[in-house]
């Protein structure tokens, strides 16, 4: 397969980027909902690239929310002249590429981009999605469409190989480094199976393979443990940043395996190694980490008991206890200290927005607030979903309503005043409801379902949803 590197580029994003940053577009992306092969055949008439976003069916526009967040009018522009992006709830067939040698792109959801043949030229996986990272995503695809990257002849290649030689693995990985995508187990742990003898003591080895984020108890997560002096000399020799997001890998990937085959005590496993490598200072913050992220793989595989039981758990034993005015008061300080920062950033020429995209989704990650108020209420509408039982209901009233003292939103406004009507408490509940109503529309949001909430509570209905 011949590879051609042209010096000039159909398009530079990033370059396009810093231009446009001026103009001003008042406008959302369109999402074109034809078929694939329709999708195609506009492509090559337009040459144009494609953005194929994949995402869950029961939430269709998921993706397109998404990337009306991520889009400043800058990148607005650029999509509009040089992409046509779709959404599917899973890879269609007509994309060529062997699923068995890839991480479950299907499964993985986010977004991938396509020459006008379905060649998958870069890949975005929801890990961490932000807008710095999606005009890398994009570049690279205009970088590996002037190369001609084809990773369906590599696929092929490696298919038709009965012998499977370490070179060619290593080959094939390193298109996938290009494209953005994760190898599939199976191809990491053929690579330690055909590797020299001496591989297992080549620190330059082993850190490749970490960055490939290997999944828990896998034979390529044994292969990199089995010398913990080889381990340690390579793991610490990496940046602290390079870690985490390594760390993060391997977590991520191996939790998706365990929700995909409903495996508990894989599941268990996982949550040990992501409380194991968080850096946790006591066994408490090891057990809440742990517990957490159990709790999430039970919401994953729906498993309504254990969600119940498990929700309680969690936020009976580390989130009621939490006192609202200190998280608030570290919330403001950790806000002061990164908008500082992000103002000694602005004074510097050389530094952009790009840089300062970070900083601006820094503070919105910085609020512990949210976070504990999101838990609080997911698990007090957990209960309000899934049991009428009166002591769990009472309990998440009492969760819910200290919610919204973490944060007060639509959200958790609607799930309080559902709770305070299904506790018989109905003048109470239709101002918590007219509440969220009132702040849903000053965010744009939605609010037929909450409107027919309040609907059912002012005729005092029996049943004001379908719980």
């Amino acid at each position: 397969m011949k590879i051609k590197h042209q010096k000039i580029m159909r398009i530079n994003i990033l370059l396009l980027f810093f231009i446009l940053n001026i103009i001003q577009l008042n406008a959302q992306i369109k999402f074109d909902y034809s078929s694939t092969n329709k999708i195609f055949e506009k492509a090559r008439k337009e040459n144009k690239l494609i953005i194929l976003g994949i995402s869950s069916s029961n939430c269709e526009k998921c993706n397109e929310h998404v990337l009306n967040e991520l889009s400043n009018d800058s990148i607005l522009m650029i999509l509009k002249s040089n992409f046509i992006i779709t959404n599917k709830n899973e890879v269609p067939l007509e994309i060529t590429y062997d699923s068995s040698l890839i991480f479950s792109v299907e499964k993985n959801k986010g977004f991938l981009c396509l020459d006008n043949s379905g060649n998958i030229l870069s890949a975005i996986a929801p890990v961490k999605i932000n807008r710095k990272l999606f005009l890398e995503f994009l570049h690279r695809a205009n970088v590996n469409k002037t190369k001609e990257i084809n990773l369906s002849f590599y696929l092929n290649e490696f298919t038709a190989t009965t012998k499977k030689e370490f070179n060619q693995i290593k080959n094939l990985l390193n298109i996938y480094d290009e494209i953005g995508l994760y190898p599939s187990q199976y191809l990491l742990d053929l690579i330690c199976e055909t590797a020299p003898e001496d591989s297992a003591k080549s620190r330059t080895f082993i850190q490749y393979l970490l960055k490939h984020g290997p999944q828990v108890n896998s034979k390529a997560f044994q292969y990199i443990a089995q010398d913990g002096e080889v381990f340690n000399t390579s793991w610490f020799r990496m940046d602290l940043k390079e870690r985490v997001a390594i760390n993060n890998l391997v977590f991520y990937k191996s939790m998706m395996v365990a929700i995909e085959k409903k495996d508990k005590a894989y599941a268990e496993a996982v949550a040990n190694f992501k409380a194991s490598s968080s850096n946790t200072r006591s066994f408490e913050a090891f057990q809440r980490t742990y517990d957490f992220e159990l709790l999430r793989f039970y919401k994953a595989i729906k498993d309504t008991n254990m969600i119940i039981n498990w929700s309680m758990k969690f936020v009976e034993s580390y989130i009621v206890k939490l006192n609202v005015d200190s998280i608030l008061r570290i919330d403001s300080l950790n806000t002061l200290r990164i908008k500082a920062s992000t103002h000694l950033n602005q004074q510097d020429v050389s530094s952009s927005n790009v840089l300062n995209w970070d900083k601006e989704e820094t503070a919105q990650i910085a609020k512990n607030s949210s976070f504990y108020s999101n838990i609080l209420n997911e698990a007090a509408w957990t209960i309000y979903v899934y049991t009428k039982d009166n002591f769990k209901n009472n309990l998440a009233l009492k969760w819910s309503k200290k919610s919204i003292e973490f944060e007060k939103n639509y959200a958790v406004l609607d799930t309080y005043a559902r709770l305070l009507y299904r506790n018989n408490k109905i003048d109470e509940a239709i101002t918590y409801e007219l509440e969220a109503i009132k702040l849903a529309k000053e965010m744009k949001a939605k609010t037929t379902e909450f409107e027919q909430v309040l609907q059912n509570m002012n005729n005092k209905a029996k049943k004001i949803d379908e719980y």
